[in-house]
């Protein structure tokens, strides 16, 4: 064999070895990551429920009975907690009231008449809100709002775990039963106190 052919045989050797080292070498890797950052907002009413004026009547010797729209709202939790959630009514005993004023010693309604029924829920249709599960629960018979205790009554809620997004709660009915026939001739307030609060059982 001569020298050029040693030499190229060498040369295959070594080149043929550097790129078996190449193949097996370990491959080169870096990690990275990434983060998002989700943000709550605090509950509210994003429309705030209202009542309409009862109907006035006049006297006939009779008990009456009045009813009067309480206005559609809706409520918003995008709260991000899943905490859940109750809406609470309370109103003042109806008491005389002249101008802009109570009436020092003015006449009363008895406590005990007001009540609020046919109130519904759904999720409001301009979000992607998930119904089912997530939907607050209406309170289907509750309490007198105008109580002997001045207790706040719950009507609406939403238990942990749902009730996240916004809500259409639909007009209910104010029902002022029982107003005595001897009631006197005057124009009557109540003032209501309408909260959203943390969960109620």
């Amino acid at each position: 064999m001569n020298k050029f052919a040693t030499r190229k045989s060498l040369y295959g050797m070594v080149t043929a070895g550097a790129l078996s080292l190449l193949l097996v070498g370990p491959a080169l890797a870096e990690t990275t990551s990434t983060t998002v950052s989700v943000e709550g907002s605090p509950k509210n009413f994003a429309t705030a429920p209202t009542a309409s004026n009862f109907a006035g009547y006049e006297i006939d010797g009779q008990d009456h009975t009045q009813a009067a729209d309480f206005n559609a709202f809706e409520v918003e939790d995008y709260s991000g907690t899943a905490a859940g959630w109750a809406v609470t009514m309370v109103a003042t005993q109806f008491t005389e009231y002249a101008g802009s004023a109570y009436v020092a010693q003015g006449s009363t309604i008895p406590v005990g008449s007001l009540t609020l029924t046919d109130l519904a829920v759904a999720v409001d249709s301009g979000t992607d809100t998930p119904a089912g599960a997530n939907l607050p629960l209406v309170v289907s018979a509750p309490s007198a709002l105008d109580n002997e205790g001045g207790l706040a009554v719950k009507v609406l809620g939403a238990a942990a775990g749902s009730g996240m997004g916004l809500f259409d709660v639909t007009s209910g009915e104010l029902n002022l039963t029982d107003i005595p026939a001897e009631t006197q001739a005057g124009d009557y307030r109540s003032d209501m106190t309408i909260t959203l609060t943390s969960p109620i059982a």
